[in-house]
């Protein structure tokens, strides 16, 4: 492994300026004893910039800089390696600093200056109720982002329920949540489910389309009296179509509450452990509906971006039984078998 302060020489020649940064690799130089620091100049990923801090360096050795919290952008630490960067963004990297706790609940997909993405689990709320203000993935996550830097935030978007595990984007300045609340409004951003429901599914594709009302006792339902409802609407198509069982990739044209329960519900193809809506299988021992990626336009840099939340194990073990199932057979691309890591910003499944 090289020395952390200062950049390898080949050959008894100093290597070229790396581009991006400023070329002043500087040991010390306002950033501590010990610590590489450099300023960007073009738009480039964190890992890109460390490949041209440290060239010649091994992927691994780089990626142990970030697993081993030792480097920090604009003096926030920093690990995510496809972290987008500008020009007059400060990269060092120093000794190894202090461990964070991984937040219990919640997993970091990605983080930046303008958002962090999460998957969250199953039985979290998204954020508060009169009822539940403390262990929320909003509390989760502003702990985390406050032991990172004293003083930073984090900004609420959107929210899964409760009983829904997956992909979640929270804003880091009110800029940005405006930004990502107005794609939202705009019917921009892309939201694809995973659901196991009960039963199999005639067809392929489809759309449901209904006017969903929520009740005095705040359970939603379908009307046919449009001046009360709200329009909703879910599109799907079917993975894997069984006796018993079938998956579907849905995906929401809206984003009214519970919506997919209900659809599903009424469509005869509850989804499996939702007793409220008719449910009378629980394979999974929780709710067979999981968000799991989410595309959005990024608020700083403009780009499309996806994010995926890795497809939880106890749909992988339903799905695999249901494979070896009599009569059970695949439609369609199964998400959970596909490598993913596409562009910036994806996941992996």
């Amino acid at each position: 492994m090289r020395p952390e302060g200062r950049a390898a020489m080949r050959g008894g020649r100093r290597p070229r300026r790396a581009a991006g940064t400023t070329g002043r690799d500087r040991a010390g130089g306002g950033g501590g004893p010990g610590v590489t620091r450099h300023q960007v100049r073009a738009h480039v990923t964190l890992l890109e910039c460390l490949e041209r801090m440290f060239p010649g360096a091994a992927h691994r050795t780089l990626r142990q800089f970030l697993a081993h919290h030792r480097v920090r952008v604009n003096r926030a630490p920093a690990h995510i390696e496809k972290m987008p960067l500008r020009p007059g963004d400060v990269v060092e990297v120093g000794p190894p600093g202090p461990r964070l706790a991984v937040p219990q609940g919640i997993t970091i997909l990605h983080e930046d200056r303008d958002i962090v993405v999460i998957a969250k689990r199953e039985n979290l709320l998204t954020m508060a109720t009169p009822k539940e203000r403390d262990r929320t993935a909003y509390a989760i996550l502003f702990d985390y982002v406050r032991r990172q830097r004293a003083g930073d935030r984090v900004f609420i978007v959107h929210r899964i329920d409760r009983r829904t595990s997956g992909v979640l984007v929270f804003a880091r300045s009110e800029a940005a949540k405006q930004t990502l609340q107005d794609q939202f409004r705009a019917q921009t951003v892309d939201r694809k489910y995973l659901a196991i429901v009960e039963g199999a599914v005639a067809r392929p594709r489809g759309t449901f389309e209904s006017y969903l009302v929520e009740d005095a006792h705040l359970r939603v339902r379908a009307t046919t009296d449009q001046s009360k409802g709200k329009l909703a609407i879910t599109h799907y198509r079917v993975l894997r179509s069984g006796p018993r069982h079938s998956v579907l990739e849905v995906t929401l044209a809206s984003g009214r509450k519970g919506q997919i329960r209900v659809h599903l519900a009424d469509a005869g193809h509850p989804i499996v452990g939702d007793r409220e809506y008719g449910s009378a299988t629980n394979p999974l021992k929780r709710l067979g509906l999981h968000a799991h990626r989410l595309t959005f336009t990024h608020p700083g840099t403009g780009q499309r971006v996806t994010f995926e939340a890795p497809v939880p194990a106890a749909f992988r073990r339903c799905l695999a039984g249901a494979a070896r199932g009599a009569g059970s057979r695949d439609v369609g691309a199964a998400p959970w078998r596909r490598e993913g890591a596409g562009g910036e910003g994806e996941g992996r499944i």
